[in-house]
């Protein structure tokens, strides 16, 4: 398909403009794209293999009944137990005037992304992050904001055990964070 073809060209393209902006503020940008971009590749594969991915089209999504205000991450120092850990502190806030929000139809799906030291690959991690997409805590004021964690851990000696197992020496890439009502997309984030 064409479409498959533009979306391979491009992560391609991304991956030469990380190449050559490591250190600059372009690098990150270059980075979110490259991991959006393979999100992407992964949502047609499993749509193609007949599991519903996106139900729908973009051009088809709700409009906008709740937003990310922001994505704080956090990294924790190496201890006796873990080798790495970090948190995303993602804030949600509903649209201005918005009144009739049902919590149990709001999900929040959290996809880490590892890179392979020498190949350059970007992969959903294998180390432990939420299995499912989160779900809201307590009640929910819609003139507040509401927070949700994602957690990144590493358990010791785990790098070391992956790269005997898969051959692949990798480390922390980035995220992506979507929003889901009704299983519609409302807002994304990456990094």
């Amino acid at each position: 398909h064409w479409d498959v073809l533009r979306t391979d060209n491009a992560g391609e393209q991304w991956s030469e403009v990380m190449h050559r902006s490591s250190g600059t503020p372009l690098y990150e940008q270059a980075a979110a794209e490259r991991i959006r971009l393979s999100r992407l590749e992964m949502l047609r594969k499993t749509t193609e293999a007949g599991t519903p991915a996106e139900k729908k089209p973009t051009a088809e999504r709700l409009a906008r009944r709740i937003k990310i205000v922001s994505v704080d991450p956090q990294r924790f120092p190496e201890n006796d137990q873990l080798e790495e850990m970090r948190l995303l502190r993602i804030t949600l806030k509903p649209k201005l005037g918005e009144r009739e929000l049902d919590r149990s139809e709001i999900r929040v799906s959290v996809v880490f992304y590892d890179e392979d030291a020498s190949s350059r690959d970007v992969n959903p991690t294998r180390v432990i992050v939420p299995k499912e997409a989160l779900r809201l805590e307590g009640g929910w004021d819609m003139d507040d904001q509401q927070t949700v964690t994602a957690a990144y851990i590493v358990p010791k000696n785990f790098r070391k055990k992956e790269q005997e197992k898969y051959g692949q020496r990798c480390r922390y890439f980035g995220y992506i964070v979507q929003v889901f009502y009704r299983e519609q997309l409302q807002d994304e984030d990456a990094r």
